[in-house]
Order: structure tokens, then sequence, then C-alpha cells
């Protein structure tokens, strides 16, 4: 009876094998049991590389392979977590997830409360100033009031826009000067001094709405200019005098404040 092809040829692929020759993976190897897969699984740090049944797929196929990705069988893994999600640097990109975008007035450094409470001391010269709002360097209360009364003096048949921002800008100016040569103890910023000039002429923009339906050019309308004058004066002092710690120096700071304050109550009148 003669031997059955099959098996001789797989007796002596059998033999070669021993014989150091050649050899070739076994059932465990195809399916990543094999020691030499393991082995190299292990050379490249993969220990999702060992697979826990024969049946399990090397390449991560259908047959109940690693779910953790790719060639798991060779070591060559896809990363557990995803680093592309979030760009470059990380998951998020690198940003905190916890910070809040402040609002765009609030990096303006536009406070509203504070705009509140200055122009109701202003209207109000006898209402306590609190610290709060003499640190305040807030300057959109002043443009604001300038531009108001540019156009009001508009609407009345006069064009002063460069009168009143030439003259505020020197104005602003000398006093910053005049003031932290007073002082002894403390100093004022040209911020601060532009912010309490600018809040205080709030009675003269007042005056200026006026103009529109009367003249101011009689003694009443003079009369109402001098008063305006002195209550901004009076109100720009206290802040002055707050601010600084000069309550006895108080009329020295009123002097060239009044001065100042005289050139806009010619401008809404002449």
């Amino acid at each position: 009876m003669n031997p059955d092809p099959f098996n001789n040829g797989t007796n002596q692929f059998s033999n070669g094998a021993s014989m150091g020759s050649f050899s070739t993976p076994g059932n465990d190897d195809w399916y990543g049991g094999g020691n030499s897969v393991n082995n190299e699984a292990a050379q490249y740090g993969n220990v999702n590389g060992a697979m826990s049944g024969p049946m399990s797929g090397g390449f991560g196929g259908p047959m109940g392979g690693a779910k953790s990705g790719g060639f798991t069988s060779f070591g060559f893994d896809k990363p557990q977590d995803n680093t592309m999600s979030g760009g470059i640097g990380g998951g998020n990109g690198g940003y905190d997830d916890d910070y809040v975008e402040p609002p765009l007035l609030v990096e303006l450094g536009i406070n509203f409360g504070h705009i509140y409470t200055k122009t109701i001391s202003v209207i109000i010269p006898t209402k306590t100033i609190k610290q709060d709002i003499l640190h305040d360097a807030d300057l959109a209360g002043p443009i604001v009031f300038a531009l108001v009364q540019g156009v009001c003096l508009m609407f009345s048949g006069k064009l002063h826009y460069g009168y009143i921002f030439g003259f505020g800008f020197v104005g602003c100016f000398s006093i910053y000067v005049i003031l932290n040569l007073m002082s002894q103890t403390t100093s004022i910023d040209s911020w601060r001094t532009v912010s309490v000039l600018g809040y205080s002429i709030l009675p003269i923009v007042v005056l200026s709405a006026f103009t529109i339906l009367v003249s101011l050019r009689g003694p009443v309308g003079l009369m109402l200019t001098f008063i305006a004058i002195l209550w901004c004066t009076q109100t720009a002092t206290r802040f002055f005098e707050a601010a600084l710690g000069m309550r006895l120096q108080r009329y020295l700071i009123a002097y060239p404040v009044f001065l100042f304050y005289c050139i806009f109550g010619l401008i809404t009148v002449y």
C-alpha cells in the first residue's frame, strides 16, 4: 500500500523544519499566539499584542481581534487617545475649558455702574463720593458729554467741535500739572484728571441744549451760564480734594478749575 503523498510531504516538511533549514509558523503563530510574534510585540512595548484566544484576529478583523486598532500582533497598535481631535497641543487646543471670555465693554473699561454713579454725583453736589469712583479713570462719559455739547451747539448754528476738544485737551493737561505740583503727599494721573473734568462739565452740556431754543446772550442767559460754571467748579473741586486729600487747599484747586469752565461757558454763549 502506497503511503499517503500528503503525509509523506508533511513529514519531510517537518523533518526539514527540525533540521533548522526553515520553519513555518503554526496555527497559533498565524493568529497571534506564537512565541516569535509575542516576543516581537513585547519588543515594541505593545501589551495589546498578546491574544487571549486562538481565534483572535491578528489584524483586528472580524474574527474577534483586538479592538484597540490595526496591526496589533506586530506591535503597530493605533493610539488609544485621539490627539488630533482638538488640534495642536491636546484635546482642547491648549485652552482652559473653565475660561469665560469677558464682555467687550469690560475689556474696553466701560462700566455703566460707575458712569451712572459719577453722573449722579455731579447732579447732586452734596452726595458722598465713594473711593472706587475716585480711582476710576473712565473716559466714556467725558467723550459722550463733549459730543453732545458739540451737537447741541451745531443745532443752534455754531460748529465748535475744534474749540471743545482743543481747549479741553490743553485745559486738562494744565490742571493735571498744577494739581501734581500742589499736592505734597499723593498724585493724580492724567486719565483721572480728564475723567473728573469731563464728568463735571455736565451742567454746561445741559445749558448748551437750551441754546437750541433760546439765546443765552441776555441777562437771564448770562446768569444761568454763571450758575452752571459755579456748579461745574464745585463738583470738580470736590472730586479733586477727595482724591488728593487737599481739603485745606480746595480754594486753590477751584481757581484754575473755574477758569477752565469759563472757557466752555463762553463757547456755549457765543
